[in-house]
C-alpha cells in the first residue's frame, strides 16, 4: 500500500517543528459563537422548515410532494466568519448528517465556488457533485445548470449550497450574470430545490437586480466589528488564550482590543484567525501572557510591513491602512455576450 503523503509529512517533522501541533490543529477547528448565530439559525431553520412543507396537504408527505425551493443568503464582508458559521449549522443540524461528502444520502450538496469563475464552471462544479463524474463536450451555461439540476433531483437532494457565489457574479457582463440568475430561479422554481449562499457585499446589488429571484430568498447580514462589539472580541480573546494555557496581558491599554478589531478589518473571522497567529507565537517564544507584541509579529509575518505600518506597535494606528492583511481576490475577465445565452 502507498504511504500517506500527510503522514510521511509529519512523521518527517522535527521535534521543535512540532511544538503545540495538536493544541493548535484543534483550536483551529474550535468554534467561536456569537449573537449573530441565533439569526443565521432562525432562518436556517425557517427554511428548512419551508422545505418540507407539502405542496398538496391531502397527499402524504414525500420528496414528490414538496413546493417550489427558497433560499438563504449569508452575506457580509471578508472573513467574518460566514462559511464557518454556516458549515456549524449543517454540521448541528441532524438532518444533514453527511453532507461534507457529496456522495453521501445527505438532503445538502454543498460547493465552494473557486476564484474567478464562470457559469460554466458553476455548472460543471454542480453536475459533477452530484453525479461524481466530469461532463464532456462544450455545453453551454444554461445546459449545464439544466444538466446538474436534473442530476440533483435523481439523487433525490433538497437543498443546493454555493459558497461564495460573488466569485461569479465579478468580472461579468450583465448577460451572463442574467443566466446566472435565471439558474438560481430555475432550481427553486423548476427542480423545487433550496439554496443556501453565501458571498460578500456584492452579492447583495446581484440579487436585488431580479425581482422574482430576490423574493424567493431571505437575507441574513454579517456586519463588521463595531466599538460595540469590543466586550465580544474581548471574550473571543480570552477564550482561545485560556484554551491555549496562557494568560491575556492587555498591559491595562485601553486600545488593546481596538487595535485587534482595526488590523483585522473589523471581520470577526479575520480576528480569531489573527489570535490564533498570535497565541502560537506566544508560546513558541515562551510567553505565559498573551500581548500586544505577539499581535504585532502576528501581522507583520501576514503582512511584511514595517512597524511604523502596524497597528498594534504604531502610534498612529487609527490612520493605518491594514488591507494588506486580506489580499485582493482577483476578478475574472469579462465574458464576451455572444458565449451567453438566456433560457
Amino acid at each position: 500500500m502507498t504511504k500517506d503523503p500527510m503522514a510521511a509529512l509529519k512523521a518527517a517533522l522535527p521535534a521543535h517543528a512540532m511544538q503545540d501541533f495538536d493544541l493548535f490543529e484543534k483550536l483551529k477547528t474550535k468554534f467561536y459563537p456569537t449573537a449573530r448565530e441565533d439569526r443565521l439559525n432562525k432562518a436556517f431553520l425557517k427554511l428548512i422548515r419551508d422545505a418540507v412543507e407539502r405542496e398538496d396537504t391531502n397527499a402524504e408527505l414525500g420528496y414528490e410532494n414538496r413546493n417550489k425551493g427558497k433560499g438563504l443568503v449569508l452575506w457580509g464582508p471578508t472573513r467574518t466568519g460566514k462559511t464557518s458559521s454556516m458549515e456549524k449549522q449543517f454540521d448541528d443540524y441532524a438532518g444533514f448528517d453527511g453532507w461534507r461528502n457529496p456522495a453521501s444520502d445527505s438532503p445538502l450538496l454543498w460547493i465552494s465556488l473557486p476564484s474567478p469563475c464562470t457559469n460554466v464552471q458553476v455548472g460543471r462544479s454542480l453536475y459533477t457533485a452530484a453525479t461524481g463524474s466530469v461532463l464532456h463536450g462544450d455545453p453551454p451555461a444554461h445546459k449545464l445548470f439544466e444538466l446538474a439540476s436534473r442530476a440533483i433531483v435523481a439523487r433525490r437532494k433538497m437543498f443546493v449550497g454555493l459558497g461564495e457565489l460573488q466569485h461569479a457574479t465579478h468580472g461579468v457582463n450583465g448577460t451572463d450574470q442574467q443566466v446566472l440568475s435565471d439558474a438560481l430561479k430555475d432550481l427553486m422554481e423548476v427542480h423545487k430545490l433550496n439554496l443556501f449562499v453565501t458571498g460578500i457585499e456584492t452579492v447583495v446589488p446581484f440579487l436585488q437586480n431580479d425581482a422574482q429571484l430576490l423574493t424567493r430568498l431571505s437575507l441574513v447580514p454579517f456586519e463588521k466589528l463595531t466599538p460595540d462589539d469590543l466586550e465580544t472580541v474581548e471574550d473571543m480573546v480570552e477564550t482561545y488564550a485560556e484554551a491555549a494555557g496562557v494568560t491575556v496581558d492587555d498591559g491595562d491599554d485601553p486600545d488593546f482590543y481596538p487595535r485587534i478589531v482595526h488590523g483585522c478589518l473589523g471581520a470577526l473571522g479575520l480576528s480569531i484567525e489573527v489570535t490564533l497567529a498570535a497565541l502560537q507565537d506566544c508560546r513558541s517564544s515562551g510567553q505565559k501572557a498573551l500581548t500586544r507584541d505577539s499581535y504585532a509579529n502576528a501581522f507583520a509575518e501576514r503582512t511584511g510591513v514595517a512597524a511604523s505600518r502596524n497597528p498594534f506597535v504604531a502610534d498612529g494606528w487609527m490612520d493605518i491602512d491594514c488591507s494588506l492583511i486580506v489580499p485582493p481576490a482577483p476578478s475574472g475577465p469579462v465574458s464576451p455576450t455572444k458565449k451567453s445565452r438566456k433560457r
